[in-house]
Parts: C-alpha cells; structure tokens; sequence
C-alpha cells in the first residue's frame, strides 16, 4: 500500500503539513504538531523546515504551492537557518564558559 502525503483542506492550523503528515503515518495530528514544535525548538529550524514542507507537499487536489513562495523560502530561509544556527551556538559557548568558570 502506497502513503500518501498531503495537506488536507479539511484539518489546517496553518497549511495543513502537520495534519498531511500525521495522516501519511495514521497517527494523531495532535501528537505531528507538538514534535514539530519541540524539534524546532530545540533544533532551531523548524520554520524552514514547515516552509518547505508546505512548497513541497501537494494539497488534497494534487497541487503544489506556487514557485514564488519557494524563491521567498529559499531566499530567505537560508540567512535564517545560519543566525540560528550562530545563534546557538553563541549561547552554548557562552553556557560552557559559565559552567566552568
């Protein structure tokens, strides 16, 4: 049996991707949402990710977001993921120093 992976029109928060996915794998929408939002959290790039996922995941008919959006993510998500990333990085350093001190 082949999964299917789609934003449903009839359970969106935002665009559906969590509800698509959680319905991909039979589990609760609930349960997607809230790893997604601890993943990207503690991760830091939770947003870019949802973003590609919404470009990337058709809606229930088939269709793709438009490409316009895909250059606005790509164009953005990049220097974002990287501050983050920096960001991060800046605040492990600066914990470890405090640690042990």
């Amino acid at each position: 049996m082949e999964t299917r992976f789609y934003r449903p029109d009839d359970d969106r928060l935002i665009a559906g991707v969590c509800s698509g996915i959680a319905r991909g794998l039979g589990l609760d929408p609930t349960l997607i949402r809230l790893i997604w939002v601890l993943v990207g959290f503690f991760a830091g790039s939770g947003l870019v990710a949802y973003l590609l996922a919404w470009v990337i995941m058709p809606d229930a008919s088939g269709q793709r977001a438009a490409t316009p959006l895909l250059i606005l993510v790509l164009l953005l998500g990049l220097p974002l993921f990287c501050m983050l990333c920096l960001g991060s990085a800046i605040f492990v350093g600066g914990l470890l120093g405090a640690l042990s001190s």
